[in-house]
């Protein structure tokens, strides 16, 4: 067993761990290490091959793995770094074939610290660190998820594990397939399908808008002429060794399928692209709040948890739609845990209209220190939109929003100037314009 001392513990090194990992180093972090439990880091990036990522951050467009490397790039280059370090020095270091098992908060007399256990080649690894960023990342939603009926034959997939199967393992697991869902993922497993020489017949989606960015549907769907068929839902799954065919229909306004309009599709391959959720589970034990409304933490502005020292980022605290903004948030949080703030007499938690589902961070806990993002979904599509953000009767901000839908995420940035007019509440509103 070893046992090392750090400043921060990473559990992830994706997008988020990474970013995190840089921020915190450049504002004086000393000790930081990085758990991984795959032999690389990266996180999801190292399997979607796709481009489309890097153009907020790096200002040009890279694939998933050149995104992953840039991050890491960066790191090396301008920080001491170690890689499965047999002790842990100043600088970063990155444990990879990781996998942390329990954390816990632990209280001597002496100092106050979180003890991480993890399992690795060389044995057990027991991590004490000061603070502890959470960067799991999420897992898919699958068909049991959703309780799909039918068969368990053979064909089935979520559309990460068959991203995987392609673009990693090399193999090709389809000929006909029918895609549930239209999240982003599934999307562009739509166009990877296709490219690859099988026919995607059909995108279902049971809800009257996609889940996905309009730009997957226009350059992954449109421009393969794949049809995308809204307010359908699948209702049974045939065959017996292998898929052989699906049933689809539409659903009226409570999602109920009308099975006298029912549709039976032949294929050899299903995927699910149903929605994906924070992997919170390892943190149960330590009593985390959780956002019913995300799945994922409860975070303040500095991207701190309910549990003093336990901070987070990325898709664990809510599902983002490009890894340029999980890396943006992570960079702040990194910054939060290092520089020390004024707390506030009492936290002020955010409120909003039925027009949003949820705002990320859902309370301020601190003065105003430098610009406040707010990250926020919308319940159902919006053609034209005003945004106001109102505290204690005063509009602090107002915009005017185009096409809000609720697979696109809003940020909005208050500068320092406006964060500094928050009261003891606020209240965030997003109201239709008639046309």
């Amino acid at each position: 067993m070893r046992e090392f001392q750090c400043d921060l513990a990473i559990i992830g090194s994706g997008p988020a761990g990474l970013a995190c990992a840089k921020s915190a180093a450049e504002h004086g972090v000393k000790k930081i290490v990085i758990l991984e439990r795959n032999p690389q880091s990266g996180g999801i990036l190292n399997q979607c091959i796709h481009n489309g990522f890097g153009l907020s951050v790096y200002k040009e467009e890279l694939t998933g793995p050149e995104y992953a490397y840039r991050a890491l790039q960066l790191i090396q280059r301008n920080f001491p770094f170690h890689k499965d370090p047999d002790m842990v020095e100043d600088g970063i270091s990155l444990f990879t074939e990781t996998m942390v098992t329990y954390i816990s908060k632990v209280v001597t007399d002496i100092a106050k610290d979180h003890q991480i256990q993890a399992l690795s080649p060389k044995g057990v690894l027991i991590i004490h660190a000061q603070k502890v960023f959470l960067a799991m990342g999420c897992r898919e939603r699958t068909r049991f998820n959703i309780l799909t009926p039918g068969t368990r034959p053979a064909g089935i997939f979520t559309a990460g594990a068959i991203q995987k199967i392609i673009n990693q393992e090399g193999l090709m697991p389809a000929k006909e397939a029918v895609i549930i869902g239209s999240g982003d993922i599934g999307l562009i497993m739509a166009r990877r399908l296709t490219l690859e020489g099988a026919k995607v017949k059909l995108v279902s989606e049971i809800l009257p808008y996609s889940s996905g960015l309009t730009r997957n549907i226009v350059q992954c769907l449109q421009d393969y002429n794949i049809p995308l068929r809204y307010n359908t839902a699948l209702v049974d799954i045939i065959g017996k060794k292998r898929v052989e065919a699906v049933v689809v229909a539409p659903v009226d306004e409570n999602r109920r399928p009308d099975l006298s309009r029912a549709k039976t599709i032949t294929c050899d391959t299903v995927v699910f692209s149903v929605g994906l959720t924070p992997e919170t589970d390892l943190t149960k034990t330590l009593g985390l709040v959780i956002d019913p409304a995300t799945n994922g933490y409860q975070v303040d502005e500095t991207l701190q948890t309910s549990l003093p020292g336990f901070y987070s980022g990325g898709n664990v605290v809510h599902v983002h739609d490009l890894a340029d903004l999980v890396t943006m948030e992570s960079e702040r949080a990194g910054a939060g845990l290092a520089i020390p703030r004024v707390p506030r007499s009492a936290p002020v938690y955010l409120t909003h209209n039925e027009n949003l589902r949820y705002i990320v961070p859902q309370l301020l806990r601190y003065q105003s220190f430098g610009p406040l993002v707010l990250s926020m979904r919308s319940t159902r599509v919006l053609p034209k939109a005003t945004l106001t953000i109102i505290s204690e009767g005063q509009v602090i901000l107002k915009q005017k929003r185009e096409h809000v839908t609720p697979g696109e995420m809003l940020v909005v940035t208050l500068p320092e100037v406006l964060a500094q007019k928050i009261g003891n509440d606020l209240t965030v509103n997003l109201d239709e314009e008639t046309l």
